[in-house]
């Protein structure tokens, strides 16, 4: 992963990563003895950036972000938010999208 956004621990054995590489967005977890890559499945046809991750419990994590669609004046920006439920990331429903009215990531 060449660009981290976020970092959170929850414990020693539970500590997640996430940003993006040239391939698209990543997350990493420590659980104590190694570093997975859990992969992020999204029905998101634009480009994702991750930009914050909350973990509450163990198998009960939250990714924010967005996918933009287009360039420039022409961009659309959707929200995305991830749930980890132990196993793996899912979408989950989130607002509409809309054109130039969601700030863009920081």
């Amino acid at each position: 992963m060449s660009g981290q956004t976020a970092i959170t621990a929850h414990a020693t054995d539970d500590i997640w990563v996430i940003g993006q590489d040239k391939e698209g967005p990543k997350t990493l977890h420590w659980d104590g003895k190694k570093w997975n890559a859990p992969t992020i499945q999204t029905t998101s046809s634009g480009a994702i950036t991750l930009s914050d991750i909350a973990v509450i419990v163990p198998d009960n994590a939250w990714i924010v972000g967005s996918s933009q669609t287009g360039k420039d004046t022409d961009a659309v920006y959707q929200p995305i938010l991830l749930h980890w439920d132990g196993s793996t990331w899912s979408d989950q429903v989130c607002i509409p999208e809309s054109k130039q009215q969601m700030a863009r990531p920081v």
